[in-house]
């Protein structure tokens, strides 16, 4: 049979569901190297834009974000087990379609997990015990540095001034000392985004506190201002939450017990960080809504927000339409859960084993077949040189 244009087959499996890619990879060893190849992923990756759901309580569910905004019924919850019979605990916010997970809280140890692809590795706990025995971290956050083509999970050890850092592609740990930029960071929930962890922080009257922001890279922290500096009529505390919505990275602020209207009124919404690391462009965004506090998963077409609310039962996810302020669609889940949504990909939690350079490529790929075109890797014009690799008989 005539052999396929290699771009025409790229751009076949480039549109195809993580689903569907992941059962070629049985198909042929040819298959299998286009399939896992670094490049093909990140092209994958900037192409994809398929928005999934994962959430949590004491297990991991996997949830079509699409489809349960069209359904008239309650969304499909596809239970995920990374360990048999085992309780989970805690989960890191993800990025490029990883996360990093937590299991059993006394002896606990952490997985990456790619929930689309199923795919998991064990990070081996085997930091110095003198700083592991004293058992008083918090989750930090899990990025990626695209400066250094590496993953990284930062924690943070309570009142010891001490980061512990786990590099995926070096696949070790190391201890940094932190020289924490504020006195009370908000260190459990990091959100990554441009190579970076941020975290919120409390609020008091006469401290607001900042943005904390680790650079993955450099292993510095530097601090963002809030976008409120004088609130009027301040309770004793509030929270300031980090999330990300696309590129943007965005707060909500958070008050339990008693506040006043006026207070309300000046912090209520979500905040949206049009340039990064500028203060000027913090703009409020939904800024008014039928929910309690609520937490943004992601952006959606034609200037929508999905939006959930974390406070009661039951969850309710909703997509916001900025312009209008009105709700066009909505999914309701019935449990207790806490929600991510991301973009789901290609990317292997073994990234330092497998395919993070074409070293270890099986030994019928000849470098000359697999290039890029000298462009940047992660534009979506790479295009791989596979000429003779496929042909149509491989096409299923």
């Amino acid at each position: 049979m005539s052999t396929l244009l290699p771009e025409l087959i790229i751009e076949i499996l480039l549109r195809l569901p993580i689903k569907s890619i992941c059962r070629l990879k049985c198909a042929s060893k040819s298959w299998l190297a286009l399939i896992t190849h670094p490049q093909f992923i990140k092209m994958h990756l900037v192409r994809t834009r398929k928005q999934k759901l994962l959430l949590c309580n004491a297990y991991l569910y996997l949830v079509d974000l699409e489809r349960s905004l069209e359904d008239k019924v309650h969304p499909k919850l596809d239970q995920l087990n990374i360990i048999p019979n085992t309780r989970f605990i805690d989960i890191v916010y993800g990025s490029n379609g990883l996360f990093c997970i937590k299991y059993n809280f006394n002896d606990g140890f952490l997985f990456i997990y790619n929930p689309s692809t199923r795919e998991s590795k064990k990070i081996l706990d085997d930091v110095p015990s003198v700083v592991r025995e004293s058992n008083l971290y918090c989750f930090g956050g899990f990025g990626y540095v695209e400066s250094i083509d590496d993953y990284k999970f930062v924690r943070v050890l309570d009142y010891e001034n001490t980061l512990q850092i786990f590099s995926l592609r070096n696949n070790s740990w190391k201890i940094v000392m932190g020289n924490f930029p504020v006195r009370e960071p908000n260190f459990i929930h990091g959100v990554s985004l441009n190579g970076a962890v941020h975290w919120g922080t409390i609020c008091y009257p006469d401290n607001l506190g900042v943005i904390t922001v680790f650079d993955l890279a450099e292993e510095k922290f530097k601090t963002f201002p809030l976008p409120i500096s004088n609130p009027p009529n301040p309770p004793e505390s509030w929270q300031c939450i980090v999330h990300d919505i696309g590129e943007y990275l965005c707060v909500t602020f958070e008050v339990y017990g008693s506040r006043t209207t006026e207070f309300v009124d000046a912090v209520k919404g979500i905040w949206i960080m049009k340039k990064y690391g500028v203060k000027e462009s913090w703009t409020r965004i939904v800024k008014s809504h039928d929910l309690y506090n609520p937490i943004p998963l992601c952006l959606w077409e034609d200037d929508g927000i999905i939006l959930y609310s974390h406070i009661g039962k039951p969850k309710r996810v909703l997509c916001y339409d900025e312009k209008d302020g009105k709700i066009r669609k909505e999914c309701v889940f019935d449990g207790n859960y806490r929600m991510y949504a991301y973009i789901e990909s290609l990317v292997s939690p073994k990234y330092n084993f497998e395919y993070s350079t074409t070293q270890g490529f099986p030994h019928y790929i000849a470098q000359s077949q697999l290039q890029s075109t000298g462009q940047d890797p992660s534009s979506s014009s790479v295009i791989l040189d596979i000429s003779g690799l496929l042909t149509e008989d491989q096409l299923v």
